[in-house]
């Protein structure tokens, strides 16, 4: 395998964007596909039609090298959890499968969504490189960087959002947390009893 090649990273991003079924073939997840996909080319397009100003390229570029350098850290957690996971339960040990299975989709949104933040600074350099051509070149390489720009960051920060329950739910079932605290459990102990 290249060391440069990201199919495996893709792949895996892709594949973790299915439907958990019951040890069968997995399904795929068409509504959060069609969310990343059709909102970051809604973006694109916004950001392509509009010209809207990007700001300060030093800026954008620190701001995605700390992004992924929080991804980065990240995956370093979701990895260590992972393992002390690996270690606590056999693979015989069926009933924490879903929870290893979350945090693997994680790592996989976690790791793609870095090498995006990386993709999206060397968008932003390419901005500060490119020289004063004209107004009419000026206007297209802007709106062209601007529509890449947009579709990134909105694809970065859909994959957050749909990181972020997925966690959650491999915190909660991993640590036992209580009902009392447990927000993926329904508490119905808290609605006013029906009188008859």
């Amino acid at each position: 395998m290249s060391r440069f090649q990201v199919k495996s990273l893709f792949s895996a991003h892709w594949k973790g964007l299915s439907q958990e079924t019951d040890g069968s073939e997995p399904v795929p997840d068409w509504y959060a596909r069609s969310v990343l996909l059709a909102g970051a080319t809604i973006a694109g397009l916004a950001g392509l039609f509009t010209q809207a100003p990007l700001g300060e390229p030093s800026l954008r570029l620190a701001a995605f090298a700390l992004l992924t350098g929080s991804l980065l850290t990240v995956f370093a957690q979701l990895s260590s959890l992972r393992l002390k996971l690996t270690e606590w339960f056999s693979e015989e040990d069926i009933g924490h499968r879903v929870e290893k299975n979350m945090i693997d989709e994680s790592v996989a949104h976690v790791l793609f969504a870095a090498m995006l933040s990386l993709v999206a600074a060397g968008v932003t350099a390419v901005d500060a490189a490119v020289p004063a051509l004209g107004k009419y070149a000026d206007l297209v390489i802007n709106a062209l960087l601007a529509g890449v720009t947009f579709s990134l960051i909105y694809y970065i920060v859909a994959l957050v959002v749909l990181t972020l329950p997925r966690l959650y739910g491999a915190y909660v079932a991993v640590n036992d947390v209580s009902r009392d605290l447990n927000g993926t459990v329904r508490d119905n102990r808290l609605k006013p009893m029906k009188r008859r």
